[in-house]
């Protein structure tokens, strides 16, 4: 019997140092705080991109988020962007921060832009901003502090 109880001990012991070695602590509390800021930077980060998804996926989210930093990027990709769907999504977001030089590009781009698709689309985007209400409503979750 006091074998037995030995045994349990020392392999209490062994077990408890065991868990206590291998452990993960709670590594949660070492990362960084994930602010708008930071958001903000990684989808500015994406707008230059080679990837075009990646770069038409973070306007989309700029302007969701409403990045004043974004408008010069946005201006830049709607004016040399190859792909008219990139470029009708910078003009989306654009419209969607709603400052005062991305919303004269986007009207500029409705009378002179080379491609009748996006020139037709930024006309009803500039329009809708300056007679009608846009809707707010974001299509995917967006994170905001």
């Amino acid at each position: 019997m006091k074998r037995l109880g030995l045994t349990l001990i020392v392999t209490f012991i062994a077990l408890l140092f065991t868990a206590e070695t291998f452990a993960a602590g709670p590594t949660f509390l070492l990362s960084p705080k994930i602010t708008k800021d930071v958001i903000q930077k990684c989808y500015l980060d994406g707008v230059v991109s080679d990837n075009e998804g990646v770069r038409a996926s973070a306007a989309m989210y700029l302007g969701y988020l409403k990045c004043d930093k974004a408008v010069l990027p946005l201006m830049k990709m709607m004016r040399d962007e190859k792909s008219e769907e990139s470029r009708i999504i910078a003009a989306l977001a654009l419209i969607r921060i709603g400052d005062a030089q991305g919303v004269y590009m986007v009207g500029r781009t409705s009378l002179f832009n080379s491609s009748d698709r996006v020139k037709r689309v930024a006309e009803k985007f500039y329009n809708q901003f300056t007679y009608g209400k846009i809707d707010e409503t974001p299509q995917f979750p967006v994170y905001s502090n």
